[in-house]
């Protein structure tokens, strides 16, 4: 009883910040507050049902491989987060001492993709879907997938207003998700420079 007490509490907050950011326009953080709220459920249903009887039957060779493949899809979930806020700490102190947004907006994982939070977010609901292959935490993950593409989009949107031309040359640099590309230009740019 006292954890649906906590998930009632963590979501009455999430949905103030979806409200209080709404209010003030970063309709960006909005969708991300979602997707939180989205994923934050899902891995409590996960955690609460976790035994066999919440999982739909499916081929045990099936099973054990998308379980992997979810557990993979966590694994790099965690790892890009991480390297998110790592980067968001080494950014303040370059912001704060050079003033260039520029310079922000090239560092760590922010110079291979542009939002590595709202993929961390979508990697980490596709992960818990595929651990659990249930029809009920698979809506879910794609509910909280929408609301951090979203995310993404919005956010786009409102850096180009706040930093202009400057964001546009990083955009067209750094694409949004797709780490591949983004660490291959990374290289090239690397060798180059």
């Amino acid at each position: 009883m006292i954890e649906f007490i906590v998930l009632g509490l963590f979501l009455t907050y999430i949905v103030y910040w979806i409200i209080h950011t709404a209010i003030q326009g970063r309709f960006f953080e909005s969708f991300l507050a979602a997707g939180v709220g989205i994923l934050t459920t899902q891995i409590f249903l996960v955690a609460y049902y976790s035994g066999e009887f919440f999982r739909e039957s499916i081929g045990l060779s099936v099973n054990i491989a998308l379980q992997g493949f979810g557990l993979f899809l966590i694994v790099s979930s965690a790892a890009l987060l991480t390297a998110a806020f790592v980067s968001k700490r080494k950014i303040s102190g370059i912001v704060s001492e050079w003033g260039s947004t520029q310079l922000f907006l090239a560092q760590g994982i922010y110079g291979i993709i542009r939002h590595p939070v709202q993929l961390a977010g979508i990697l980490a609901a596709l992960g818990v879907a595929c651990m659990m292959a249930n029809s009920a935490i698979i809506i879910l993950a794609l509910l909280a997938g929408t609301a951090f593409y979203v995310s993404a989009v919005e956010e786009d949107k409102h850096n180009v207003l706040s930093l202009g031309s400057e964001y546009d040359e990083y955009a067209e640099a750094i694409p949004s998700f797709n780490l591949a590309s983004g660490l291959s230009k990374s290289l090239r740019n690397r060798r180059r420079g």
